[in-house]
């Protein structure tokens, strides 16, 4: 997998490095907590800021994954949005495929202000309805084991 992202050009960047493993926070929405979240990579070149989150995956992302997975990234691009004042920002999603051939795959998206719109909205409905006691258990097996919520989750009768 190594050897398939050193080979791909996604192993290069065009522009600056700004950050790696890089730590953001801030407020996006007066009255919710503050949003914490660590950005794999952070480049900008003369017009354009550009949050990449790096993946491994069984398979290829379609386009529908890609847009599924695409609000932390919407998130992250409000509060980056002060590290470079005024220049476009874009998401990318790099994808290395954990194939008998892993090929890297890059997915580059345009931040459009409708789309951060939704999920500043989205996130504060889900806060208010936390502040409200609004619960519904959603188990998973990939988020189960490391939840807060867990013991409550189980004693959730309906």
């Amino acid at each position: 997998m190594l050897a398939a992202f050193l080979k791909s050009s996604a192993s290069s960047v065009d522009g600056r490095v700004l950050g790696v493993e890089e730590e953001i926070r801030g407020v996006l929405v007066e009255g919710v907590p503050d949003l914490y979240g660590r950005v794999d990579l952070l480049t900008e070149d003369d017009d354009t800021l550009t949050i990449t989150d790096i993946k491994t995956s069984r398979g290829r992302w379609s386009d529908e994954q890609v847009e599924d997975s695409g609000e932390q990234l919407l998130l992250y691009s409000k509060l980056a949005s002060e590290i470079s004042p005024g220049k476009k920002i874009a998401t990318r999603f790099l994808v290395l495929t954990k194939t008998k051939e892993p090929v890297v795959e890059e997915h580059v998206r345009a931040v459009e202000p409708g789309n951060v719109k939704r999920t500043l909205a989205s996130a504060e409905r889900v806060w208010r309805a936390i502040e409200a006691g609004v619960f519904y258990p959603a188990p998973s097996l990939m988020n189960c084991s490391c939840c807060g919520y867990r013991a409550g989750c189980r004693a959730w009768a309906g």
